[in-house]
């Protein structure tokens, strides 16, 4: 038996999805190449993947990267395959990174 309150309320209206957020771009820094801006996705203290828009990163690479207003970090380019690379920081992050820390999930 459903009790009396119950019964008398309304439906719920449906929950609208939530609103995707803009992606992070990082500024992408390989020696000799025009910098680019990708997005920034799974951020660890040691390091990150990245949406790339091209097929430049190449496991090897050494590159640098930086959120807007952040200083440069330097970084390994451990994979990368269908437009993803995977980024090995060449050191951890740090409690003087907090616009990387705020990033991670």
């Amino acid at each position: 038996m459903i009790a009396p309150q119950l019964a008398a309320q309304p439906p719920r209206p449906a929950l609208a999805a939530p609103k995707a957020a803009a992606p992070i771009r990082v500024r992408v820094e390989l020696g000799g190449v025009a910098p680019s801006h990708e997005a920034v996705a799974d951020v660890s203290l040691q390091g990150c993947s990245l949406a790339v828009s091209n097929d430049l990163l190449r496991p090897g690479s050494f590159v640098t990267v930086s959120l807007p207003g952040g200083k440069p970090l330097g970084a390994l380019v451990r994979w990368s395959h269908n437009h993803r690379a995977g980024l090995e920081f060449l050191r951890g992050l740090t409690p003087d990174e907090p616009e990387w820390l705020a990033l991670i999930a």
